[in-house]
Formats: C-alpha cells, structure tokens, sequence
C-alpha cells in the first residue's frame, strides 16, 4: 500500500525549535501547550502574512537544522516501510528540499519513495492541496496532524491517521479517521 507522511510534528518535532525562535525573535514565551489551532497568526498576534515570512526566516535558520525526530517515529517509520511504499507528503516550501532531504537522509535513510513539498506554508510557489497529491500517487493513507489537511484528504477517499497534538485533541473526528497518540502504537493501527 502507498502511505503519505507528514513531516512537521508527525515524524519532525518542529515546534520545539519553532516556538524557541519565534520565542527569541518576539520576546514571548509561548509553550507547546498554548498552540490550541495550527495557524500561529492569531496566538503570535501578527498578520498572516507576517507569519509566513518568519516561517521562511525559521527554514533558513540554524533552529531548522536542530529539529529531532518526533518520539519512536523512526521505529514505526522503519516498520512501515517493511510492508508499504511510504512518500513524505509536506506542507513545506519546495525551497525547503535541500535541508528536509538532509535531514530525512540523516535519520530516514532510504524510507521515502518521494517527497512532496505543497508549499502551504509558503509565501511563494504553487499551493497544492494534500488530497490531490495522494491522489496523483495513489496514496490510500496518510498520517497527519493539521486538521484542514486530514479533512481534505478524508473527503478525497483517502484513510487518515491523524497523530493526536494540542491543536486537534479536542476535536470530534468523523468515523472514517483515527486518531493515535504515540509511534509506539503503529503495529496496531495498519
């Protein structure tokens, strides 16, 4: 089977090194707890586009290059990758390829079939949806973590695992999607 994976908080534990910078460079003291949605404009009390452009300052900064794996992700990735052709599907810029092939090289070597960046989080570049990605690949499951992006793909047919953070913990999901809460638990969701 053709699985899709998120990198950012799915199998790359982005926000620690994200809200350490946004953290030094506005003087705030945001923790992971107070992310309750994925768009970081409202918390960050900045425009949307003023946020995108620190995320395009967070991708070429030495904290991107500090992002560790998500815990035990590299243990399910590496089982996952016994029985199914897995595809990294991110919400990343295409400018960020050279630092994310770097870093899954560093510690997914040759787990990924293809990498696919939709520039979602981009002031730049073409903005494709997730769905249609999976659908390009024939990708029948994806793990995930944004909810706008785990809706998408469930409306296209595709089977969501949808990894439980605290921008989506208090959120109802329709049948069709499953929730898990660790790595740990991936020999019981496939």
């Amino acid at each position: 089977m053709d699985i899709g994976i998120d990198l950012d908080s799915v199998i790359a534990d982005i926000m620690p090194q994200l809200l350490t910078f946004f953290n030094k460079e506005y003087k705030t003291k945001f923790k992971l707890a107070d992310i309750k949605q994925y768009d970081f404009f409202p918390l960050w009390k900045i425009s949307h586009e003023e946020c995108l452009k620190q995320f395009m300052i967070f991708y070429k900064s030495n904290y991107f290059l500090e992002i560790k794996p998500v815990a035990n992700s590299i243990e399910g990735i590496s089982y996952l990758s016994k029985k199914h052709k897995l595809h990294v599907i991110t919400s990343r810029p295409a400018s960020t390829e050279k630092r994310t092939l770097i870093w899954l090289e560093q510690f997914f070597p040759n787990k990924f079939r293809s990498v696919y960046y939709t520039n979602q989080v981009s002031i730049t570049g073409k903005k494709m949806k997730k769905s249609e990605v999976c659908l390009k690949l024939g990708v029948s499951a994806i793990f995930e973590d944004h909810l706008d992006y785990a809706y998408d793909c469930n409306s296209a047919g595709v089977k969501v695992y949808l990894i439980n953070m605290p921008w989506n913990k208090n959120i109802k999901l329709p049948k069709e999607m499953t929730r898990f809460y660790n790595w740990k638990e991936i020999k019981n969701l496939l």
